[in-house]
Parts: C-alpha cells; structure tokens; sequence
C-alpha cells in the first residue's frame, strides 16, 4: 500500500554528494542523476508537491549537476562556494538559465514571459552543454501562457531543457503534463526533519520535535520556519484569529474579513497571506479532528495542543470535516482568482457552530 509520505528508508543517512546535500527524496535524486549518467535525461520535466517540499531545490541542484564544471562524477555536482556555476545556479542567476515565475505585483505569469522564455531557449548555450528554462509555481499562470508554453514544449530546440514546477498536476493543462517527465515529491516521514535538525544542525530535541510536525514533513519550510520570526509569530496570531472569529456573530466576521483583507493595489499580497491563513487553520482543525478520534494522536500544532484538544471536545466530527473540505474549496478559489473577499466571507458565513 502507498503512503503519503517518504519512507525513513529513502531518507539520508549521512551528508555526501550523491544525494545532492538534500533531505529526503533519495529516489527523484537517484532517477535524475541516472537520467545524466546515462545521457538520457528528458527535455521537460515537472516537478509537483506541496509549498515547501522541495520542488526548487531538486530542480537547482538538477541544474547543477548539468553543468558543474568541477563535477566529482557526471550527475555529482560539487556544490562548492568556490565553484562559480554551482553558485551562480544557487542565485539563479547563471548566464544559460531563465527564471519564470510570477512578476512582482501581479497575480499570475503573463503570456509575454513564455514569449521571452521561447526566444531565450532558442539561442545556443553561452557556457553550458543546455539552455535552462525554471519555471516556478506555473500553477499560477494564464491559459494563455499555458498554452504558448504547450507550443515550446512540442517544438523544443536541441539544446534546451525546461523545468516546471507545481503544486499538482491537474492545476496545469493535461497536454504540458504529458510532455514532461513527472516527478511527484511527497512530504517526508514524520520525525525525518526532527533528525536531522538534532543531528546536523544542533537544534534541541524539542524545538526539533515541533518544527517537524508543525512542517507536516516538508524540509523547505520547516527550515524558513526555524529563521523566520515573522513566520512563526504570523502562524500563531492566524491560529489565535480563527479561534476568535469561530466564536463571532456574523457581523464581527465580516468586520473582520474587510480589516485583514482591505481592498487595494496589491491583490497578490493578500491572496498569498490568506491563502497561508487558510492553511494553517485547516491544519489546526485537522489536528481537532485527529483528537476527537484518538486523545493520543500525534499531531501537527504541538504547541497549541490544550487548544486543539479543548476544541475537540466541543466540536463534532462532521463540523471538523466540512471546515476542513470548506477550506480546501476556499483555496482552490484563491487559485483561481475568485474574489477575495468573497471567498473569506464565504469560508466564516459557511461555517457557523
């Protein structure tokens, strides 16, 4: 039976080159870097997981491992601060590599990027045996892009390789995903993170423990978490709003909702903030509905468990599903650029107790 996580058995026992300096996803790493030694490495892959899994850092270190001048072994990049295409690919700003990704200010990836993309990967490498097209989080890209993506992808010059990554494949059109090779990354085995944090970084045991649940397995965030004041207090105020706005009447919710989410210029903010509230709420009722079941489940929010737990005395099993499938639709709307504060009035009017 398939599992929704890493097996600990894929995960590294120890730092060496082969693995990339990753943490989990052996297999993706030992695919691709066969894919290299035996000179048959795709012109398209997509890369697809959860925020936070790895996407970036697989795909940068395939990038890497193309073209280190310094390589220990073909697919074995050095990865060293001294080697200047290791570290230019790192910064993403070598001199055969184009980054796609959504502009500064907007909402999605416009049709003019691919365009540039398409004329980019059509000239001869600079310095490297490929042209690199990075195309990140294309899920938020228009139909349009898509579709002009669709025609580079079947027409793609010798020399070129484009590498997409995604949430989930059904976000992309059916015809790009058949084009690429995929590559699904899967959060890694709970206590996997807490691991390594103890033994490579000299994190204490406990500070370890919650950063790996409360990363629910994925390595980027949990790290970003560990050196990001502003995330771990903007995590605990989005846990302590949804407490206080389930227990609201319906006016201070809506009250709410226009204080967090103003209209304004910058859309794209706020979706992003609100998309990452929503989350972490679906995560806290998750946790609520474990509890309910099983006091002694482990879950995600340790250091909210009286919380979680006094919560799952008072609220049914089907009130813990239909907030969390509620939040499941209020993202895919987000991603869908249905109005924003429809979307949240939608979430907390839904949801009444």
């Amino acid at each position: 039976m398939d599992t929704l996580f890493e097996k600990p058995s894929e995960l590294p026992t120890e730092k060496n080159d082969n693995n990339w300096g990753m943490l989990g996803h052996n297999w993706a790493v030992n695919m691709l870097r066969e894919h290299l030694r035996s000179m048959s490495s795709r012109h398209a892959y997509l890369f697809t997981g959860t925020e936070g899994v790895g996407k970036r850092t697989l795909a940068i270190r395939f990038i890497q491992a193309v073209n280190c001048p310094q390589a220990i072994s073909r697919g074995a990049p050095c990865m060293q601060s001294d080697c200047r295409v290791c570290r230019q690919v790192e910064a993403l700003q070598h001199a055969d590599l184009k980054v796609i990704e959504v502009p500064e200010g907007k909402s999605e990836i416009p049709i003019d990027l691919i365009r540039e993309l398409t004329a980019f990967l059509s000239l001869s490498p600079y310095e490297s045996p490929f042209k690199f097209g990075l195309l990140l989080n294309f899920q938020q890209s228009t139909v349009q892009a898509q579709n002009a993506l669709l025609k580079t992808l079947e027409e793609s010059p010798e020399r070129a390789k484009i590498i997409i990554t995604a949430d989930i494949p059904e976000n992309l059109l059916p015809t790009i995903v058949s084009r690429c090779e995929l590559i699904r990354l899967r959060p890694l085995a709970p206590g996997s993170i807490e691991d390594y944090l103890i033994r490579e970084m000299g994190i204490d045991k406990s500070r370890a423990l919650d950063t790996d649940r409360i990363s629910g397995g994925r390595p980027g965030f949990a790290f970003r978490y560990l050196e990001d004041g502003d995330l771990q207090e903007r995590r605990r105020q989005d846990i302590q709003d949804l407490i206080r706005v389930m227990n609201q009447r319906i006016v201070d919710k809506l009250r709410f909702v226009e204080e967090e989410y103003p209209r304004g210029r910058d859309m794209a903010q706020h979706r992003a903030k609100a998309k990452a509230a929503i989350q972490t709420w679906q995560s806290f009722i998750r946790d609520v509905l474990l509890r309910s079941a099983n006091p002694n489940a482990q879950i995600r929010n340790v250091d909210f468990i009286d919380l979680v737990d006094s919560l799952s005395n008072r609220m049914t099993p089907r009130q813990a599903e239909g907030w969390i499938s509620a939040c499941d639709t209020a993202i895919r709307r987000i991603d869908g650029y249905c109005n924003l504060r429809l979307v949240m009035d939608n979430l907390l009017l839904d949801n009444e107790n």
